[in-house]
């Protein structure tokens, strides 16, 4: 079972002893985290980026411990699952944008994004990893992937 994004903040805000109140100070509304901490509502990726960062979460806590499936190609899923888990981002970025033809679903295109955004967070590049991680939400809503576009 997948732990969702607010499951995990709702955790960790109990574990670091915050009230909702304190965790959204100048970050967003009560309301809005009460939604996302039930899982009601899916907050964009400056929002989850703001609230990770106040609750001390990095990216790899919040879920590359599922591994998702970027491809139907299980050498291709094993290789960015081994590039991610030894912290090689460069490697991981280059391999990512050379190898995306293989995308079929959207939850295939939501999890290169994710893997990609990790991969530019990690690198420095901020403000392409806020990019990735927006389509990668943008996904999740997704139905069918129609074309890659960049």
């Amino acid at each position: 079972m997948t732990i969702k994004l607010g499951t995990i903040i709702k955790l960790k805000r109990n574990e670091k002893g915050f009230s909702q109140k304190e965790l959204v100070n100048n970050i967003c509304a009560q309301s809005m985290l009460s939604a996302i901490e039930n899982n009601k509502y899916v907050p964009n990726a400056q929002l989850s980026i703001r609230l990770c960062k106040r609750l001390e979460i990095n990216l790899n806590e919040i879920s590359l411990a599922d591994n998702y499936a970027v491809s139907s190609n299980e050498q291709f899923n094993k290789q960015v699952e081994y590039l991610c888990n030894q912290h090689q981002y460069f490697e991981l970025k280059n391999y990512l944008e050379s190898n995306n033809s293989n995308l079929k679903s959207a939850e295939q295109l939501q999890a290169y994004y994710y893997y990609l955004a990790v991969a530019c967070l990690q690198t420095g590049e901020l403000k392409t990893a806020e990019q990735d991680l927006k389509l990668s939400l943008a996904e999740s809503g997704s139905k069918t992937f129609q074309s890659l576009t960049y």
